[in-house]
């Protein structure tokens, strides 16, 4: 399954009883490129992202992916979609008493993906890519930050998404797992069906080397960065009002 379109229309979320971080949103996220969502702390980067992987939902308004509201849709339905989003945030994810091989073997298991020497195969793949097979049989709490990250990282890739979401994926990684990552991202693009990647940093420059257009949060509203490159933000061109 593709997934052509990720849209909000009127949404509002937020905290408990805090004031709403998005208030009334109307906006269509840009598809088919390499997406950084900017934005001062805690105007709600990573909770955009978390709506986009559908681990979130609206207060009210819509969430819609290929124009069908998430918030209307029964696990069923939504579990196409889910399959076809890989997501990782910051340190978290992994499941603490198993280990980092089986970590990114239960998503392929869980859905019964491929058969087991396939799942393996493409799990060695990817901990190959990252220099994790060192680390396979250890758990979480027995390796470094670093090496938790590039973990939660790989396991976005297991499932050969269509839509990519990746939160502060720079922060505590090395430059080689930098560059593997850079180097999946382009491999899954050419051969595996990835299309769209959302991804947010705290202001490292080598995220301009990711990014090809910028969705900036301002005052609970989001807007599009037109031709943002390495030089930084353009025209703005777009608000969700």
């Amino acid at each position: 399954m593709k997934i052509g379109s990720l849209a909000f229309k009127d949404m509002v979320f937020g905290y408990g009883d805090h004031a709403p971080l998005f208030g009334g949103v109307t906006f269509e996220m840009p598809c088919g490129g390499n997406t950084l969502v900017r934005g001062g702390s805690g105007v709600g980067k990573s909770a955009l992202l978390k709506i986009l992987a559908g681990l979130l939902a609206p207060k009210s308004g819509a969430y819609l992916i290929d124009g069908r509201d998430v918030r209307e849709m029964a696990f069923e339905e939504f579990l196409p979609y889910r399959k076809r989003i890989g997501y990782g945030f910051d340190y978290g994810g992994l499941l603490a008493n198993r280990t980092l091989w089986d970590n990114l073997m239960l998503p392929l298991q869980y859905h019964n993906e491929l058969g087991l020497d396939a799942a393996e195969e493409r799990v060695q793949e990817l901990m190959g890519a990252f220099g994790l097979m060192a680390f396979r049989d250890r758990r979480p709490a027995a390796v470094s930050g670093a090496i938790r990250k590039a973990a939660s990282i790989a396991r976005a890739f297991v499932m050969r998404p269509s839509v990519l979401i990746l939160d502060d994926p720079f922060v505590g990684l090395d430059r080689e797992s930098i560059e593997a990552m850079f180097g999946l991202v382009k491999s899954h693009r050419e051969s595996h069906g990835l299309e769209h990647v959302f991804f947010t940093s705290r202001g490292e420059s080598v995220s301009y080397k990711l990014a090809d257009r910028v969705v900036a949060i301002e005052r609970g509203l989001l807007w599009l960065d037109d031709g943002s490159s390495a030089a930084g933000p353009g025209e703005r061109k777009a608000v969700g009002q």
